[in-house]
């Protein structure tokens, strides 16, 4: 378990031995496989499934997005809600180039929060609210970390997107280990 400042340490060192956007798309890969792996449990199958994508517009949403690409392929039809008027602009692109859609639905099979990831602060916020309690979907999968819950702390200073699953990356974050409550299977 590390806290945010050792893990950006860490990350900060990988990017620079690393070719770049490389390190997203190792998270964005492992992402859709453990999504897929989740959606085959869950519905006992990958394609014909919808999924929505409610992405900020960081590194989160970025990670979230090539894996909805991937997972586009595979036959799942994405819908990607986003919670700011920018989106990671690659990520939003290999998601597009893959038939995903920026719509706003009411039903999903799947959503992924990935609102923000560990250098969000504070509560979640209304425009996310408003999407988290329009979505209808039967499983919910924190990209991370759930949006809403502190990272090193694990609390939750309001609104909180709670999981069915938190898939998170390189390391386990004190605020989910603290917090099965909101993050679910992790």
């Amino acid at each position: 378990v590390h806290d945010v400042p050792t893990i950006r340490a860490a990350e900060e060192a990988l990017m620079a031995a690393m070719p770049p956007g490389a390190l997203m798309q190792r998270a964005a890969t492992g992402l859709a496989a453990r999504t897929a792996r989740l959606m085959r449990e869950t519905f006992g199958g990958v394609s014909g499934l919808r999924l929505a994508v409610v992405a900020g517009s960081g590194n989160n949403g970025g990670d979230a997005l090539f894996a909805a690409s991937q997972l586009a392929r595979r036959g799942v039809a994405v819908d990607i809600l986003p919670t700011a008027d920018t989106l990671h602009p690659e990520g939003l692109r290999a998601a597009r180039r893959e038939g995903a859609r920026v719509r706003a639905p009411r039903r999903a099979d799947v959503v992924l929060d990935a609102v923000v990831g560990i250098g969000g602060s504070g509560p979640l916020r209304a425009g996310a609210v408003s999407i988290r309690d329009a979505v209808d979907a039967e499983l919910t999968i924190a990209v991370d970390l759930p949006s809403g819950l502190q990272p090193d702390s694990g609390d939750v200073p309001g609104e909180v997107w709670r999981a069915d699953h938190t898939i998170t990356f390189g390391t386990l974050k004190p605020g989910v280990v603290l917090r099965p409550d909101v993050c679910g299977r992790v």
